[in-house]
């Protein structure tokens, strides 16, 4: 038996109707002063049958990002939790750890904003190193070499 999908209304024109539909979607970003053209193949979008106006769901959304980080070279949002996870931090944690607010590292794991380059390295030696991060407390701590601190507070 078909599914009986009811009908959504478009939030743009409010005349159309929101249809399924699998196309290439094409977006810009910024990386310093250029604008870097990003087309991915294949997604499945929202189209309005009057205006035209694209839609993205969230699983579509989250494509974009991944796409993002992947042209850019970084990690992408599903990476940077599970670097996080394995080395068994919380979000708040891990952001104390790598000296930024709480709320950037929340945006870079949820895929809302894209971590630098430089940021990116960051976690890759952390990653590559878990004893990295043992240097890096004592920086933050200014802690003397023989001193080595404990792993992360288990939840």
């Amino acid at each position: 038996m078909p599914e009986n999908k009811e009908k959504v209304k478009c939030p743009l024109c409010n005349d159309g109707y929101l249809e399924d539909e699998i196309s290439d979607h094409e977006t810009y970003f910024r990386e310093g002063t250029r604008n870097i053209k990003l087309v991915v193949k294949n997604l499945n979008i929202k189209r309005c049958n009057k205006c035209k106006e694209e839609f993205l769901p969230k699983e579509a959304l989250n494509r974009v990002q991944a796409e993002k980080h992947k042209k850019r070279g970084l990690l992408t949002m599903e990476q940077l939790k599970e670097i996080r996870q394995k080395l068994g931090y919380t979000q708040e944690e891990m952001a104390d750890l790598l000296g930024v607010g709480k709320k950037s590292y929340l945006r870079w794991e949820k895929g809302l904003y894209l971590q630098n380059k430089a940021m990116d390295r960051y976690i890759r030696l952390i990653a590559e190193n878990p004893e990295n991060i043992n240097i890096l407390k004592r920086i933050s701590e200014n802690l003397p070499k023989e001193e080595k601190p404990t792993s992360p507070t288990s939840p």
